[in-house]
């Protein structure tokens, strides 16, 4: 169960957070109930639904667009119509104006092309269900900026862990790669040969071959353990950045 205050994965049977100390549910039949909200927020929402969502965001953005334009406006035309500026602070204004507004077209764009497609909005939404259940809560609707704003926070927070899980992957790897270099190295010097045939052969009983055993095995699952997390975090990531994109602007929280 994902704390819905601080981001920080526990127990399913755990009633407080260890990170926050925040309350995660009540009694067993809040377990029950969130087991089976995971379990149902992981069935993927109509592409109907996902349409509706999409063409929602897409209304949204361009509403903020709208009101983002519009405050430009209100902030620097009364200042080119002042007739008391001088002709050079004039021209700055102007150009300063003119940047902002290309600057604001440009962003209403970029977020139109992040939209994408209602397939791409279907699997988003559905994502948004999912982190919500995983932190036992109900996603907040739009119009309730309050709520929305702290489930956009627990996005964020669920996203930076999942980095630093990535982070530690990377770690594994890292180390992983050493051991495994190391045990191969060793396992070559395990190799011996004979005073009698001078044949190579592999000494089982030698100190290098307990060393190559070691590095490789414990090499070989620290390297396998960490590309394994390496992968998972960055698609969660993905997941969740996505999420995070598409519930701002649901919520017209997009800045």
């Amino acid at each position: 169960m994902y704390c819905a205050k601080c981001g920080r994965r526990n127990s399913p049977k755990a009633t407080i957070c260890k990170e926050c100390h925040a309350k995660l549910r009540t009694s067993q039949a809040d377990l029950s109930a969130y087991r089976e909200k995971v379990s149902n927020a992981q069935k993927e929402v109509s592409l109907a639904e996902g349409k509706a969502f999409y063409d929602e965001c897409i209304g949204n953005a361009k509403e903020i667009h709208v009101e983002h334009s519009q405050s430009i406006d209100s902030i620097f035309l009364k200042r080119l119509d002042d007739s008391k500026i001088s002709p050079n602070a004039k021209k700055q204004t102007s150009e300063d104006y003119h940047g902002l507004q290309a600057d604001e077209d440009l962003s209403y764009s970029n977020n139109v092309k992040r939209l994408d497609s209602p397939e791409k909005a279907q699997k988003a939404k559905t994502d948004i269900n999912f982190f919500a259940a995983q932190a036992f809560v109900t996603v907040p609707d739009s119009k309730d900026k309050t709520a929305a704003h702290a489930f956009v926070q627990y996005l964020h927070r669920r996203h930076d862990k999942e980095n630093d899980h990535r982070e530690n992957a990377m770690s594994f790897i890292a180390v992983g790669s050493i051991l495994l270099i190391i045990g191969i190295i060793f396992l070559a010097l395990s190799f011996k040969i004979s005073t009698e045939t001078y044949d190579r052969y592999l000494k089982f009983d030698s100190f290098e071959f307990v060393v190559a055993m070691f590095g490789i095995i414990l090499g070989g699952s620290g390297l396998a353990w960490g590309i394994y997390q390496f992968v998972y975090r960055t698609l969660m990531i993905g997941r969740l950045k996505s999420a995070i994109f598409y519930y701002r602007i649901w919520s017209k929280l997009y800045q």
